[in-house]
């Protein structure tokens, strides 16, 4: 990377870094029992630099926004925890891993909202729960009707807070569509996409890998064949979500060959002239970002950087401000010559 990230890049990230250190330190000195609106002010600051100026591989970044959302809990402001919690556990399962002291403790208080502010909320899940199953007596369990009603049933215990038992549900629902119409059957798929999705909103990483993984079977016989409709995009574009699911589960082993997958495939491949444009400018440079992911997972920091480059240099056309600094801060991130920044006085 020499000569395209410079030393003054290097030297500005460790001074960002350290800024936001610092008001993390402060952050964390201020007690949440005595200066609550004093530590969470302090808490927010802290995670509008990080987005700012860090890189989302940082642990520093994860570390900010997870301390932020524990904090929104422990002030009892639920709303606004269940709002931001699985994006937080999903940026921390990529840094720390999915089984981290970090995402184990909000897990923890997501497991706790049942008690506290959802019990208003059984009523309507029983009568889901009852409509569904009414529906499924009346007209067979693989009618359309029946898979909404159970539908409308994983949405309920969504909206009580009771997570494992919405994941047990679809588990379930796709077993028993598996066994009655076989794994290759369209139903299984969409049923496993709305688990996969549902699942991943709540940060919820491993099951949501394992449950993507049943519908990225299934569809990409259908996105790889000639013909279909979004050609060569359609089949990289399949393969980058594919990657997201297992770099959120820390799984760089299954995400990197898949990647490799979609850049290969945009290189070799035809692409309509009506998206060619929105693959060369949007999706390429996210898998390049998600294969330089995987690299820091992985500890190749120098190869994750040029990736991480490659995916800054590929959104210039039309990329956003904003994924710009991303990318270009993810770059001086892995290079990590930074960190000799921060040894410096």
């Amino acid at each position: 990377m020499a000569g395209l990230i410079t030393n003054a890049d290097y030297r500005q990230y460790a001074s960002a870094w350290v800024t936001v250190s610092r008001a993390l330190d402060r952050a964390r000195e201020e007690s949440l029992d005595h200066q609550p609106r004093r530590a969470l002010s302090l808490l927010n600051t802290a995670v509008n630099l990080a987005e700012r100026d860090l890189a989302p591989m940082d642990r520093l970044f994860t570390d900010v926004r997870g301390a932020y959302v524990l904090a929104l809990f422990e002030l009892k402001k639920y709303r606004q925890f269940r709002h931001l919690a699985g994006s937080a556990i999903r940026h921390l399962s990529r840094t720390h891993g999915p089984d981290s002291p970090e995402v184990l403790k909000l897990r923890a208080r997501q497991r706790q909202l049942p008690q506290l502010v959802t019990p208003r909320r059984e009523r309507p899940l029983v009568a889901a729960l009852q409509r569904a199953e009414d529906t499924e007596r009346h007209k067979g369990p693989q009618d359309k009707a029946t898979t909404r009603a159970w539908f409308k049933v994983a949405a309920a215990y969504r909206k009580a807070d009771r997570y494992d038992d919405m994941l047990q549900l679809y588990e379930e629902r796709i077993n028993d569509t598996r066994r009655e119409l076989g794994a290759d059957h369209p139903d299984v798929a969409l049923l496993a996409q709305t688990a996969a999705e549902d699942a991943w909103q709540l940060g919820h990483v491993q099951p949501a890998a394992q449950l993507y993984a049943v519908y990225y079977a299934a569809e990409k016989t259908h996105a790889d064949s000639e013909g279909a409709p979004l050609g060569a995009y359609g089949a990289a574009s399949l393969r980058h979500q594919m990657a997201s699911f297992h770099l959120a589960a820390f799984d760089p082993d299954e995400a990197e060959p898949v990647l490799r997958d979609g850049l290969r495939i945009l290189d070799t491949h035809t692409i309509g002239p009506r998206s060619v444009k929105r693959a060369e400018a949007d999706l390429r440079p996210m898998l390049e970002h998600g294969l330089g992911t995987a690299l820091c997972q992985q500890l190749d920091g120098p190869n994750a950087s040029k990736h991480f480059y490659r995916a800054f240099e590929n959104a210039q056309a039309i990329g956003s401000e904003r994924d710009l600094r991303r990318y270009f801060t993810c770059a001086v991130f892995a290079g990590e010559q930074w960190r000799e920044h921060l040894r410096r006085p």
